[in-house]
């Protein structure tokens, strides 16, 4: 799906819920500037593959 970012700022917690089914783009002056989805790792196993 790809969305404005203030789109995407306005409705948050719209797209939180929507990206863990699929990947959100959001745009910048109408160019894909970040990629936005929800890693579905526990925080210790995010902490494990940083160190």
């Amino acid at each position: 799906m790809i969305v404005t970012a203030t789109e995407f700022k306005t409705n948050f917690g719209k797209y939180l819920e929507m990206s863990t089914k699929e990947d959100i783009f959001i745009t910048r002056n109408k160019k894909a500037f970040e990629e936005f989805e929800i890693p579905l790792l526990t925080p210790s196993e995010l902490l494990q593959q940083i160190s």
